[in-house]
């Protein structure tokens, strides 16, 4: 693991868009399959790993299957999420979708832009 975002390419850690904004975690070395919110939530607990915790009062934007837990912001369950879902109905209602709306391409986005760098 990298906390210190030693391996990033340097457009990425330049680019105010990303950093301090914006980072990608990749755990290696897990045996077998299992959940992302197993491995988020060991990850998290092993302190010799000193995985990055966001400060008082902030986020990071975490996809569905993650726990919703202090600091780790995801999408309202039970509500439309993926775009495909959005493009087969109608535009956003309610603040519960149109929360989803745009936490989806807040991680859209970032993603696109991380994997033209990488």
């Amino acid at each position: 693991m990298d906390p210190e975002f030693k391996d990033i390419p340097e457009e990425i850690l330049r680019d105010s868009r990303y950093m301090l904004h914006f980072k990608i975690i990749i755990i290696t070395g897990w045996e077998g399959t299992a959940h992302d919110a197993r491995i988020f939530l060991t990850t998290m607990r092993n302190h010799a790993l000193n995985f990055p915790k966001p400060h008082k009062g902030k986020y990071y934007l975490v996809v569905t299957g993650y726990p919703q837990m202090d600091g780790y912001l995801g999408p309202y369950k039970g509500e439309r999420y993926y775009l495909p879902d959005f493009l087969r109905g109608s535009q956003p209602t309610g603040y519960l979708e149109v929360f989803n709306h745009a936490h989806f391409w807040s991680m859209e986005e970032k993603m696109k832009d991380f994997k033209r760098h990488v």
